[in-house]
């Protein structure tokens, strides 16, 4: 769910430059986020296969406090769990809820063929999205619904199939950087910069996260805010250039939300922008905290 509220606010900016390149095209571009963006933002990551989809697709409320109509319907996979990499453990079946295919007519009408560029098992559209058939076996990447007993699939990339080459890579990342977040003060600490960078960027996205409904703000521990800040301005990752939906300290850093209230005037060159961000994470250290984004009652 708040993944889908993101990408509906970046889309509604989107419309004119979809509308000009085609819809295959921005599928066909779409980057896949790194594993630590997807675990992060994942309330359950599982390993299953789906052995039933319900007759029925359901309409459920589209966010917290949405009004009667604001829905979303999904169509019901049942996936049948083999492992809980990330979650409540002891998890056996899980319903888990995808958008349906629309009704797509062809160019040309009936009989003009399949529209060319289209992802397999994946919904035309604007960043495309999972189906789900009987069999389908692999590793999943859940949003919990915020009332009905129901996961969703956000996103087209967070189902990867056991038969895709990277499956196992992926599986052994996604149990990683899940024991990450299970201890994050020890890899904050780590010996290893690598580990302590991975730690904050997966605590970061997962602080920062975009949720639908009414939110509010909330201070993470002192202690943790400043091993988080000194990961960031410690990173290799510096020495790497920028690239989208990669991992990189100074998009991470951009996520906090800090303005020059708290300090930060950006340098009039930007060039300048890794040392200047770099200079102040190692100045605020002890004294900024890092904002958790939580839902707000209401």
């Amino acid at each position: 769910m708040r993944r889908l509220l993101t990408c509906a606010l970046f889309a509604s900016s989107c419309v004119a430059v979809l509308a000009a390149a085609g819809y295959a095209y921005a599928l066909r571009v779409a980057p896949m986020p790194p594993s630590p963006t997807r675990v992060a933002l994942a309330d359950a990551v599982v390993v299953g296969r789906v052995v039933g989809v319900e007759d029925k697709d359901v309409s459920v409320p589209a966010y917290p406090g949405a009004p009667p109509g604001a829905t979303t319907t999904y169509r019901v996979a049942i996936v049948q769990v083999a492992d809980v990499v990330k979650g409540t453990k002891g998890l056996k079946m899980v319903r888990v809820g995808f958008f349906p295919p629309p009704n797509v007519v062809p160019p040309g009408g009936p009989g003009g063929g399949v529209r060319p560029g289209i992802r397999p098992g994946i919904r035309p559209g604007f960043g495309g999205n999972v189906q789900l058939k009987v069999g389908d076996a692999g590793l999943f990447y859940l949003a919990k619904h915020f009332k009905e007993p129901l996961y969703t699939i956000p996103g087209m990339y967070d189902f990867t199939a056991r038969a895709n080459g990277n499956y196992d890579k992926e599986l052994q990342e996604a149990r990683a950087n899940t024991q990450l977040l299970a201890d994050p003060i020890k890899g904050l600490k780590s010996d290893d910069k690598s580990k302590r960078f991975l730690t904050a960027a997966l605590l970061i996205t997962q602080y920062r996260r975009g949720l639908p409904g009414k939110t509010k703000s909330e201070p993470i521990s002192a202690e943790e805010s400043k091993q988080i800040l000194l990961a960031l301005a410690d990173a290799n990752e510096w020495n790497t250039p920028q690239r989208f939906g990669q991992l990189h300290p100074q998009n991470l850093f951009f996520q906090l939300g800090v303005t020059n209230k708290d300090g930060w005037q950006p340098p009039p060159n930007f060039n300048e922008m890794p040392n200047a961000i770099r200079t102040w994470l190692r100045n605020h250290a002890n004294t900024y905290r890092i904002q958790r984004v939580v839902p707000a009652a209401g």
